[in-house]
């Protein structure tokens, strides 16, 4: 147990004698150390802390050892019982992921200016795009990669209780950077799985990436939020996945959050208001065939099935998927078809239903839907444009 009678920092590292399983974790709201956990990716010897029984973290911050150029450590806790985390507790993993100029998001580092990419496209100097986007919407395990210079990105944060979870605390995988023209570092990712949640849940989960409001803006990171047995999210919990504006049109895309239950899967994509052209691509364009460093990735057949909400930003799809609904919120939010076949139950933009139909961006002929394709053979085909239901 920790408490005000030992408010000390520890590392919990088996290298250093501490076991890598327990039989219950009681952090006491009183306690203000920090509790850093070496848990590592495979393959270094200690993927996770087990813990047998539940999980009572009410007090101090908890986070993982940096990163550089490569992924080594990660936060990793399972709880084969519950997991409580009270709103004095933190999970901070700011700038713990990959260190300057690393990472499968980092961009050309002669351009000194741009941000890195992760779930979203990073922003370039000279207004193009950082398309090295990488990572699994589902099941996100990866870092943030590192600016071209000097910053980390975000830290990789992966809970799982076989019971019911409430968070109420705050857990943050944000990029670092975007200061002195350096462009910014992007977020990282936040996995909770759990077999059920409690509906009083009021926390926060951040994966943004760094704005520079000079030049290149990084992309947002990745959040997945799943109840494996039974239950609904709790409408408390909070998600930002955010990319930023900047100057010179180096504008960043948002990452995204994944929220599944037993009966419902939804794809959340929320960008900065002022942010709206910078995209997120599903799904990422990179895989471990590309660069051995990505840790997940979405296979074929992964998301299909999945509701897709655009809060505000633009999605650009690099496969073919066929979706639930889809749901195109704010009148400057866009869908890139991109020349591909997208299929959808049914699909609703600005408040109006799409008619059933075989449609392509020219003969729906609305600004909310695009096919940057150079012959504009992407298709997006509306079956049952019924109710359409939406976890938001």
């Amino acid at each position: 147990m920790l408490g005000s009678y030992n408010n000390e920092n520890l590392a919990w590292n088996p290298a250093s004698g501490y076991p890598r399983r327990v039989a219950g974790w009681l952090q006491t709201a009183d306690y203000t150390g920090t509790v850093t956990f070496h848990t590592t990716y495979e393959p270094h010897g200690f993927p996770s802390l087990a813990v047998d029984g539940d999980v009572v973290f009410e007090g101090g911050v908890w986070t993982h050892p940096a990163n550089n150029n490569a992924p080594v450590y990660r936060l990793c806790v399972t709880a084969g019982g519950g997991f409580t985390m009270g709103q004095n507790a933190v999970i901070n993993t700011f700038a713990r992921g990959y260190y300057q100029s690393n990472g499968p998001g980092n961009y050309d580092y002669s351009a000194r200016d741009s941000g890195a990419a992760h779930g979203g496209t990073g922003g370039v100097w000279n207004g193009n795009f950082n398309h090295n986007t990488y990572g699994s919407v589902r099941r996100p395990l990866d870092l943030g990669s590192g600016s071209v210079w000097d910053y980390r990105g975000g830290g990789a944060v992966s809970i799982g209780a076989g019971g019911e979870a409430r968070i109420d605390g705050m857990i943050t995988a944000n990029g670092d950077g975007g200061y002195n023209r350096n462009g910014g570092a992007s977020g990282g990712s936040i996995l909770l799985v759990a077999g059920s949640w409690d509906p009083a849940s009021s926390g926060s989960l951040n994966t943004d990436g760094a704005a520079d409001g000079n030049h290149g803006s990084a992309g947002g990171g990745r959040i997945a939020v799943v109840a494996t047995d039974s239950g609904e999210i709790p409408a408390g919990l909070s998600f930002t996945a955010r990319g930023w504006g900047g100057n010179n049109n180096c504008h960043s895309g948002a990452g995204t959050v994944w929220l599944e239950t037993p009966d419902s899967r939804v794809i959340r994509i929320e960008n900065s208001h002022n942010t709206f052209y910078a995209k997120t691509p599903l799904p990422a364009k990179l895989t471990p065939a590309d660069n051995n460093n990505i840790m997940s990735w979405d296979q074929s057949g992964d998301l299909d099935g999945a509701d897709l909400l655009l809060v505000a930003g633009a999605v650009v799809f690099n496969r073919p998927l066929s979706l639930g609904a889809i749901d195109v919120e704010h009148p400057d939010a866009t869908i890139d078809l991109n020349g591909k076949l997208v299929k959808a139950a049914g699909c609703r933009i600005g408040g109006k239903r799409v008619s059933n139909g075989t449609h392509t961006a020219a003969s729906l002929g609305i600004p909310q839907v695009v096919d940057s394709s150079p012959d504009g053979s992407g298709l997006l085909i509306v079956g049952n444009a019924g109710t359409i239901v939406i976890i938001k």
